[in-house]
């Protein structure tokens, strides 16, 4: 696994994951996703559109982000098919806004 990340619009950052991410990943994401939350931006999106393999480890690693947030928006930036569908069915989307795009997410972030 690989993360990047880059400043989105005016105070949001984008967080990349690259690869699988499973167990074993997840406790280094939950820190790399600690330190970037920690960093101060009002919305954190974590793009998921390059994260070949997920298991149940991932929506932990996103709901312990958005805890950490306190109040700062933490979002899924265009998911797999499979993480939507996980996401919408826990019903961790209303806790984790999901974004289908950039475009999408830089529109919200703006505004």
């Amino acid at each position: 696994m690989l993360t990047t990340f880059e400043a989105f619009g005016k105070d949001g950052l984008v967080v990349s994951v690259f690869g699988e991410l499973g167990e074993k990943d997840a406790p280094t994401l939950v820190e790399r996703l600690f330190s970037y939350v920690d960093m101060g931006f009002r919305r954190t999106f974590v793009d998921m559109s390059r994260c070949r393999l997920l298991d149940w480890s991932a929506l932990d690693v996103l709901v312990v982000c958005a805890r950490r947030a306190d109040g700062r928006e933490v979002a899924v930036l265009s998911p797999t098919r499979e993480l939507r569908r996980l996401l919408e069915a826990t019903g961790l989307s209303v806790a984790l806004p999901i974004y289908g795009s950039r475009a999408e997410a830089l529109q919200r972030a703006v505004a």
